[in-house]
């Protein structure tokens, strides 16, 4: 096959200055002799040139070619773990959107179960204050009746004392404050 190419090439360089000395208007130049040394001399080269850069050619292109495979499958490969780490990274994307959407939902669940716990505390702490209120209240109530019923008894028996001083001797006196104490101490008891 080389040998058929460079037998073509050499020909096709034998050819093509014939062609142009039989064009018309051209000048004649030269001789047949020396066309014939040219072209033996283009022949040599072609020769020396495939003997001699026909392997290191095929070895450029071969290695060339190799070169060019690997670049392709390591190209190849780069892009499929490319498109790998995509889907991964799309995957990733997609579980965050659930756990947000997860957490979301949680987050709402606890913040309506506190607001319930708080609704409930809020409620019995206000059940509570009533509650202390209105012993507070009674228990003021009850303060009031007891120092209006202490007042009530002093002055009962300080008027006691004087109509006693006033109608009564002095043995009744003793007899009837004495009854009269024990009735009220009797009374003012809770």
């Amino acid at each position: 096959m080389r040998f058929r190419l460079a037998t073509l090439a050499a020909l096709a360089a034998t050819l093509l200055p014939a062609s142009a000395f039989c064009a018309e208007g051209a000048h004649p130049q030269g001789s047949w002799l020396m066309l014939l040394f040219f072209a033996i001399n283009f022949v040599i080269f072609v020769v020396v040139l495939a003997k001699f850069a026909a392997a290191p050619a095929a070895k450029y292109f071969r290695d060339r070619s190799a070169e060019i495979s690997h670049t392709l499958k390591t190209t190849d490969d780069a892009l499929a773990r490319a498109q790998a780490l995509a889907a991964r990274a799309q995957a990733d994307i997609a579980k965050l959107e659930s756990e947000k959407a997860l957490l979301a939902k949680e987050m709402r669940e606890t913040t309506a179960r506190e607001v319930r716990r708080l609704r409930e505390i809020a409620e019995r702490t206000a059940a509570r204050v009533r509650q202390d209120a209105q012993m507070a209240s009674t228990a003021l109530a009850e303060t009031g009746r007891r120092r209006i019923r202490e007042r009530l008894a002093a002055l009962t028996t300080s008027l006691a004392r004087d109509l006693v001083e006033k109608n009564v001797g002095a043995a009744d006196e003793s007899h009837l404050i004495d009854e009269f104490m024990n009735q009220l101490g009797a009374e003012t008891r809770p």
